[in-house]
């Protein structure tokens, strides 16, 4: 408005604008339209502003303490798969906590459903608890942890521009703030804001309050874009991508963009046949590794009499097995020549550890690198019916371990393996885990009633001590009354 007197806006609309109000300056600002932008049908990889959440381990404590680990592996791949996952954690371990999208509907939020206590989020492995925003504690008692990616800052009139600049730089949010000195003009100092993401995901939306920054955008942030194909927009596939690198055109390949040009840029590419032998060579130590550390803790040695500590136990000797039971399969659905690793000069030697020859797989990978890759990485399935997760919106469901594989690689097989392993609800160590854990209660129990019987028998001896030292103090006085009658009857002559 640029008249006089006041300004004043109403209505159903104002109110769902957040723009009712009065003013008698020249513009009312309403407040956030908390647009929402995370739903269940959001993908993870459009999270942590654009960079994507890390797989990984993190433990979420209730108020009251209990508490559980939960696994986000690379098979969950949206938000309505991630609460599930979280929520189906929480009700098997009786954990009074719940995941859901926050009422802004900018992130995740973790409900402390008893109201008491403070619940909190610890790392056990990979950055998931983090890039969703949830590690931490509540602020306050019955609190929940909002995992919000809007960051709100609180300033005092009698703070300096320095406490501005130090608190957004201390805030783990991917913005950089300086100030930058023009030295003249009408405003010599500014804050000057920069984003640590690249490209398009790098947009900043800043609402300044009550505060007038004057802000105006010295770069606007874009993604870089290629014609792949051809120079024609017509018949050239546009590529984009956050960074100058694009890895979607050809699998296997980065191309790095150094330079606009108008003239058509051919790339020769050949395979580099030394750093796939490289790869596998290391997957054959790793494998070895592994065996080693078994060895080291399930072993008898008959000269010292000496036994590993795991000797005998039935995890070490299953993990063991699926090793070597996985390393020695064959790949699943493959018509080529290359069935098995020993194909490729992979085989177990002598003495229980792998052997590479890698003269052989030199020699098998030039003559045929496309049998060599599906050996390996081979991976198709049936692919399952979407699920509607809400009216209109369906999301693909996530491989489980009842998908039909057409075709399945030596690698894929050693992943799924892993993964059956690994799995933190139902996964082999997770089994031994809580078998152990069952055992220490066991044992811990019976300690508290040896200790309850000990305490018993210490209360019976100490009631059979007091009533003896009772009889004791009875005896002696009766002896001393005794001896004073004696006395009495000696002087009387009697």
């Amino acid at each position: 408005s640029g008249g006089g007197g006041t300004m004043q806006v109403s209505g159903d609309l104002a109110d769902a604008l957040n723009l009712a109000g009065e003013t008698d300056e020249d513009v009312l600002a309403g407040s956030s339209l908390q647009h929402q932008y995370v739903s269940e049908a959001t993908s993870l990889d459009e999270l942590n502003w654009g960079r994507g959440v890390g797989t990984g381990r993190f433990r979420v404590y209730d108020g009251g303490g209990n508490s559980v680990e939960v696994n986000i592996s690379d098979h969950i791949s949206n938000v309505h798969e991630l609460l599930q996952q979280i929520n189906s954690r929480m009700n098997s371990f009786d954990v009074d906590v719940t995941a859901r999208i926050n009422d802004d509907g900018d992130g995740i939020e973790l409900v402390n459903d008893t109201g008491e206590g403070y619940i909190r989020v610890e790392n056990v492995s990979g950055t998931t608890a983090r890039d969703l925003r949830i590690l931490g504690e509540a602020d306050s008692e019955g609190a929940s942890i909002d995992g919000s990616y809007e960051h709100r800052f609180e300033f005092d009139e009698s703070d300096s521009i320095n406490d501005v600049v130090s608190a957004i730089n201390n805030a783990n949010i991917p913005v950089n703030v300086s100030v930058l000195d023009a030295g003249s003009g009408s405003a010599p100092i500014r804050l000057t804001f920069s984003s640590k993401l690249e490209g398009k995901d790098g947009e900043m939306v800043i609402d300044a309050g009550d505060f007038d920054f004057g802000f105006t955008t010295l770069n606007k942030p874009q993604d870089a874009k290629v014609f792949y194909g051809s120079d024609d927009p017509a018949t050239g596939v546009l590529i984009s991508s956050s960074s100058n690198q694009i890895s979607s055109a050809i699998e296997g390949l980065t191309l790095d963009l150094n330079a606009s040009s108008d003239e058509v840029v051919t790339v020769d590419v050949d395979r580099d046949t030394k750093a796939v032998g490289d790869k596998v060579e290391q997957f054959v130590k790793e494998f070895n590794a592994v065996i080693e550390t078994i060895d080291g803790y399930d072993f008898f040695d008959v000269e010292e009499e000496e036994r590993g500590p795991l000797l005998g136990n039935a995890t070490t000797s299953q993990v063991r097995a699926s090793l070597f039971r996985t390393v020695q399969s064959g790949a699943a659905g493959l018509d080529g020549d290359l069935q098995y690793l020993f194909d490729i000069g992979i085989r177990v030697g002598s003495e229980g550890r792998l052997e590479f020859d890698r003269e052989q797989f030199d020699e098998v990978y030039q003559e045929n690198p496309d049998g060599v890759r599906e050996l390996l990485a081979a991976k198709e399935s049936v692919q399952a019916d979407p699920q509607e997760i809400m009216p209109g919106v369906t999301v693909q469901s996530p491989a489980s371990d009842d998908t039909e594989y057409t075709q399945l690689g030596i690698a894929a097989q050693f992943e799924q393996m892993l993964e059956r392993m690994t799995d933190s609800f139902d996964g082999t160590m997770a089994r031994a885990d809580q078998h152990f854990e069952r055992q220490i209660d066991g044992i811990e129990d019976r300690m508290e009633r040896f200790n309850e019987r000990l305490e018993r028998r210490r209360e019976r001896l100490e009631r059979e001590f007091t009533a003896m030292e009772t009889a004791l103090a009875k005896l002696s006085n009766q002896s001393q009354s005794l001896m004073s009658m004696q006395s009495n009857l000696s002087a009387a002559g009697l």
